[in-house]
């Protein structure tokens, strides 16, 4: 018998507190590979200078579309909704739009950091049966790569796409690279006039919001970590209630910081005045 499954064994028969403490030790002992960093200056920009510029960047794009390669190729031969990690991602998705389309036959959608748009097509996987008016906002470099990648959907590198009201406003992986996180997030919020998807936010329980560096796609960013509380009262300041939460299941680790966070999600619906 391996080593391995000898371990698995005898931590399966210790009590769940003894379990806990060895798992623990061990993440001390071996801390995972850090792609963020504690930064205890907060959003401190002379950090980042002379970086490569964020997700405005070639690099991002063909890391985005590797990514996204087998999910989409799946998607269209009417396979899963995604692979690994992405199908709880598209499912959670999908339930965000079948409540939003419930006595509709069509839903107008914004994507708000939608990285190449491939979540059109999960749109019109999921509800065929709905006309699907899907727009993305991204930076000028992947928006100018999603419209080759998705010319279904309407491109935006600006804030022209909050000119108008949506049925839903996705925000996915993307609040937590906003300095001004409340103005950008009261002014997105804005734009959904049902229902609002705050999705794949890094939170944490204890510690106050609190900043990180990340290195990715070579690229090197300042990135939020939130508490949690603090933005589910903002969002509801701005008159919504939550729906549902969704367990996204990642945890990214963060080298030095005072609480490691988890990625959650949450569907919030607009509270019409009476």
């Amino acid at each position: 018998m391996g080593h391995s499954r000898i371990k698995q064994l005898v931590i399966g028969v210790l009590p769940p507190l003894v379990t806990e403490s060895i798992r623990g030790l061990h993440r001390r002992l071996n801390p995972p590979v850090a792609a963020l960093e504690y930064s205890p200056r907060g959003w401190d920009e002379s950090l980042i200078a002379g970086a490569a510029p964020g997700w405005n960047a070639e690099s991002v794009v063909e890391a985005t579309r590797a990514e996204n390669a087998e999910s989409f190729r799946l998607l269209q031969k009417g396979g899963p909704l995604g692979t690994g990690h992405q199908h709880n991602l598209h499912v959670s998705f999908a339930y965000v739009l079948a409540r939003a389309a419930h006595c509709k036959t069509s839903l107008s959608v914004l994507d708000w950091g939608s990285g190449l748009g491939y979540y059109c097509y999960v749109a019109k996987a999921a509800l065929p049966e709905i006309a699907i008016d899907y727009h993305c906002k991204e930076t000028a470099v992947l928006a100018a790569a999603g419209r080759q990648a998705v010319p279904e959907a309407s491109w935006y590198s600006d804030e022209a796409c909050l000119s108008r009201k949506y049925d839903v406003v996705m925000l996915s992986g993307s609040l937590q690279y906003a300095q001004d996180w409340e103005g950008q997030l009261r002014r997105i919020a804005g734009a959904a006039s049902d229902w609002l998807n705050l999705t794949r936010l890094p939170v944490v329980e204890r510690a106050q919001t609190f900043a990180a560096v990340q290195r990715v796609y070579g690229s090197v960013m300042l990135h939020w970590q939130f508490n949690r509380a603090s933005v589910l009262d903002f969002v509801e300041s701005l008159g919504f209630v939550i729906e549902r939460e969704f367990e996204i299941g990642d945890r990214p680790y963060v080298k030095g910081a005072p609480e490691q966070c988890e990625l959650r999600g949450w569907l919030f619906r607009r509270v019409k005045p009476r």
